[in-house]
């Protein structure tokens, strides 16, 4: 059976709540009704500064999928912002960590986000909305596995609330962070990254990764992704507002010559 299957190139997160497992059921449910408010808060937030100043794009399309893992989640950024992936990790990250520093009691032992690029595939699940597979999950899964116990993890560089990005991943920031940020906004963040290192999953496959650091008190706006949006662009969005599987925008996360800086 011959089909046109869709793949989308972008960048996925998978946030993983630490000692979940542990917890008692009350405080399962609790943390998952934490975790899906601070991300609806944060992604709204962020989608609206990064869609301010762009025609045709509304503050929920920083973000085309969501998909509950239990003790985390996977966020499926759009592709119209390729290369702020790291970003939001971090953004998420810090939201997360300062919410939980709050409480009278931590709600949860830590936060530690993987960001991956690679191609996601759209398909219509079974409540008959969008929703996404493919090997951008599977290797996001793989590398958010990093074993701190392992002799090449950079112990000291950061806490246990980490961010750790694949190569892909890393390329396609440097791409977009370095052309479309002023000096004083890249001093601002203060990117740090470890030294890289290589986690080796359950397949025997190597992945080769960084943890990235930088400042926990600001807020991270995505890149400008476009003063408009071309027609197969705007179509996409459009399918993927009305939970129809789409056909991908002819955007590569390394074009740059249409976006504004921060």
């Amino acid at each position: 059976m011959n089909r046109n299957i869709v793949k989308v190139e972008t960048e996925v997160l998978l946030l993983d709540i630490r000692g979940y497992s542990r917890k008692p059921d009350e405080k399962q449910l609790l943390i998952v009704e934490t975790l899906t408010d601070r991300l609806r808060r944060m992604t709204g937030l962020l989608g609206s500064l990064g869609s301010i100043h762009v025609k045709d794009l509304r503050e929920d399309d920083l973000v085309i999928g969501y998909i509950p893992t239990g003790d985390g989640a996977y966020v499926i950024l759009n592709p119209l912002y390729g290369g702020y992936g790291i970003l939001l990790a971090t953004a998420i990250r810090n939201d997360l960590v300062l919410f939980n520093k709050k409480l009278e009691g931590a709600l949860y032992e830590g936060i530690r986000v993987a960001v991956h690029l690679g191609p996601c595939i759209p398909f219509l699940d079974i409540t008959g909305r969008v929703n996404f597979v493919g090997r951008a999950l599977n290797d996001c899964a793989r590398i958010s596995n990093a074993d701190e116990m392992d002799p090449s993890f950079p112990r000291g560089f950061t806490d246990g609330d980490y961010v750790v990005a694949s190569a892909d991943a890393i390329a396609c920031f440097d791409e977009a962070f370095y052309s479309k940020t002023t000096p004083e906004y890249r001093n601002i963040l203060a990117v740090r990254r470890s030294s890289t290192f290589t986690i080796r999953d359950k397949h025997e496959n190597e992945h080769s990764v960084q943890l990235i650091e930088m400042n926990r008190h600001v807020a991270i706006q995505p890149f400008n992704p476009a003063v408009s949006l071309s027609e197969g662009e705007r179509q996409f969005m459009r399918e993927i507002a009305g939970n129809r599987l789409p056909s991908p925008p002819r955007l590569d996360c390394t074009e740059t010559d249409r976006s504004g800086s921060p």
